[in-house]
């Protein structure tokens, strides 16, 4: 019978462990913003050759601007029929490497 309990909690922590693994785990993707979008909740940026736009919900300092380039991760999603990304981390980054 212990064995079964010890059994079933290894198993357990082993699906949350890889649960936290898949949602950590997001592709990052870069870019040159061709407009950006202020509202009082949100930010929206559009990238050039990039369909989806990026959303970011709640961010003040927001230090991008037309034609820098960024890297960004985050989730994607359907609002309203048509394809966005909610943006999770965003950084300019220099073209130069």
């Amino acid at each position: 019978m212990k064995l079964k309990k010890i059994l079933f909690l290894v198993s357990i922590l082993g699906v949350l462990l890889l649960i936290a693994i898949a949602q950590n785990s997001g592709k990052t993707f870069k870019g040159e913003v061709s407009s950006i979008s202020f509202s009082p909740d949100k930010i929206t940026i559009r990238l050039e050759n990039f369909k989806e736009k990026l959303i970011i919900f709640n961010e003040k300092d927001l230090d991008i601007k037309t034609g820098d380039p960024i890297e960004f991760s985050g989730k994607k999603e359907i609002y309203k029929n048509e394809s966005q990304i909610l943006i999770d981390k965003i950084v300019r980054y220099s073209m130069i490497e």
